[in-house]
């Protein structure tokens, strides 16, 4: 939800913070977007950027999905993923 050089920026302070390697460890080139996770030293995610091309500085959701997760409106825009379900998920939800 920040300027992509200013996300790139945030993801390398908690890099840096769990002391992981100055590449990640997955890259995932999607329609849309493109995500990059880098792990513990035990292999566990810790990690996790989303770069959504053409987004503007708003919540990304994802209204069409199985498992609908908001509707587009003023600062929720219609990306095809969902940044409440990402985090979500990393807390095993």
């Amino acid at each position: 939800m920040v300027r992509p050089i200013n996300a790139e920026q945030i993801a390398w302070q908690w890099v840096g913070d769990i002391g992981n390697a100055a590449s990640p460890d997955d890259v995932d080139t999607m329609s849309g977007y493109v995500r990059k996770s880098w792990h513990t030293s035990d292999g566990i995610p810790a990690v996790e950027l989303n770069l959504i091309s053409g987004m503007g500085h708003d919540v990304p959701l994802s209204s069409k999905a199985v498992a609908s997760l908001g509707s587009p409106g003023p600062f929720m825009l219609e990306t095809r993923i969902s940044s409440t379900a990402g985090i979500a998920r990393t807390w095993d939800w």
